[in-house]
């Protein structure tokens, strides 16, 4: 008979509880076996006919953690693999976190703040002389075309002007207005004569 199948008997004999083990293998294919997979637990490589104690050492599981075995079957650790280079990263970011946390001094907040107000005066400068370098230009294309203004205007002014207007009497034309004016009863001649105007 097994040990494992005497042990069973023994524990069903005493009414003691069946105890699932966990099984996880190593990346080469062994499988091991214990109650669970943390610190302080007993583990073991299975075989066909026994279980056989973890020799003290280092193992790889298929999962990527890494199991470590100081006392011959006793899991001391179970943690995940970090390469050196990982861990040199890692120590690398710890450092700049720190030194990212380290306070301030006044003297370093006031000389910040100088810097800060210095490169704010040194934009509203440069945004100034933008400002003054367009109204400039505006202001010499505005002198341009007054300028040309006032010379067309000289040169219109400069010509002779047109001959004087001189009053002609033969063109005088003569308009009818189509208004009578009452001025009182007419006379007989009057009459007569405003009938030979009208035919």
């Amino acid at each position: 008979m097994k040990s494992q199948e005497l042990l069973s008997q023994i524990k069903n004999l005493l009414g003691m509880e069946n105890i699932q083990l966990e099984k996880l293998s190593l990346e080469n294919g062994t499988v091991l076996e214990a109650e669970t997979f943390e610190a302080g637990k007993e583990v073991f490589i299975l075989s066909e006919d026994e279980k056989i104690a973890l020799p003290i050492g280092e193992y790889q599981l298929e999962d990527g953690r890494t199991l470590k075995v100081e006392e011959e079957g006793l899991i001391s650790e179970v943690f995940e693999y970090k390469d050196k280079e990982e861990e040199e990263v890692e120590e690398e970011e710890k450092e700049e976190d720190k030194e990212e946390m380290a306070y301030v001094t006044r003297e370093e907040f006031q000389k910040e703040m100088d810097d800060l107000k210095k490169a704010i005066e040194d934009i509203k400068n440069i945004k100034k002389d933008e400002e003054e370098k367009e109204m400039t230009e505006n202001l010499s294309k505005v002198m341009t075309e007054l300028m040309s203004e006032e010379d067309q205007l000289k040169e219109e002014l400069s010509q002779p002007a047109a001959a004087p207007l001189k009053h002609s009497p033969e063109n005088k034309e003569v308009k009818k207005s189509g208004f009578k004016f009452a001025r009182g009863p007419m006379t007989t001649s009057e009459y007569v004569k405003q009938i030979l105007r009208n035919n």
